[in-house]
Parts: structure tokens; C-alpha cells; sequence
């Protein structure tokens, strides 16, 4: 009787768990990179997210020549495939010991050109700016 139960409740508990299993690690990703500019010029330092229409967003941080690799919410480089809505947003911190990285966080959030990107660019609901991906590629991101 006892081994019935504990039969009963191993093939519950693999009923429950089999679908969440594949929820988060069956999605299609593709690679995406890019540069993000402004004028163009590079815009290092910069938040870069994609929200799909459906699923977990990527993100990726620009580096000093504006380039970027997006990584998905579960850790893996790359984006869902379809239709997603690009919005931006400066890193609300660095390590503490960088103190040049600092530096430059603060100058950011004080330049006129970043605070013009972040007008247009940095709310989700309300960005304009939209990538339909379908396939790994590089793409340019220009923030004017």
C-alpha cells in the first residue's frame, strides 16, 4: 500500500514539473550583436533591451565602441524569434571600485544627447523603435 502512494505521488510530481521543464529552455534563439550609435557615433555604457511580443526580454550593455552581444533572460546569448520592441536605459550602477566607470555613469546621466535617447527610446510602452528578428545578425542601432 505504502509503495503504491509513494508510486502515486513520484508520477504527480513528474506530471507537475515535465511541463515547466521545457517552458524555459525550449524557446528559439538567435544570436544578435550590434552597434548602438547616436549621430553616429558610438554610445557606450547604454542598456540595450528587447521585449518580445511573447516571452522573456534580452538585454545586452553596449561596450566603449557601442557594440553588443544580447543574452536572454535565462543566461543564454541570444533573442526569441519575432517581433520585439527595443527600448534603452542607462545601468543604474557599475563596481564601485571602477572608478572611471563611474566617472562615466555620472557624466551620462548628465549629457544632453543621452538624455534626448532616453526621451525616445527609453520607456518600453512607448519606444519606437522595433526589430523583427528571424535569424542570427548584426544589426545597427541607431538611436537618433
Amino acid at each position: 500500500m505504502i509503495s503504491r502512494c509513494v508510486s502515486q505521488v513520484c508520477w504527480a510530481v513528474l506530471v507537475l514539473i515535465a511541463p515547466l521543464s521545457t517552458g524555459c529552455g525550449g524557446e528559439q534563439l538567435v544570436q544578435v550583436t550590434g552597434t548602438a550609435t547616436r549621430k553616429g557615433k558610438p554610445v557606450p555604457n547604454l542598456a540595450i533591451h528587447f521585449a518580445p511580443e511573447k516571452g522573456l526580454r534580452s538585454y545586452a550593455l553596449t561596450d566603449r565602441e557601442g557594440k553588443f552581444t544580447m543574452v536572454y533572460s535565462n543566461g543564454r546569448e541570444g533573442v526569441r524569434v519575432g517581433m520585439h520592441k527595443v527600448w534603452v536605459q542607462l545601468p543604474s550602477a557599475g563596481a564601485r571600485n571602477d572608478k572611471d566607470l563611474q566617472a562615466r555613469l555620472f557624466a551620462q546621466q548628465n549629457d544632453p544627447e543621452i538624455l534626448q535617447i532616453l526621451e525616445k527610446y527609453g520607456n518600453a510602452e512607448s519606444t519606437p523603435l522595433t526589430v523583427d528578428v528571424t535569424e542570427n545578425r548584426e544589426i545597427q542601432l541607431p538611436l537618433d
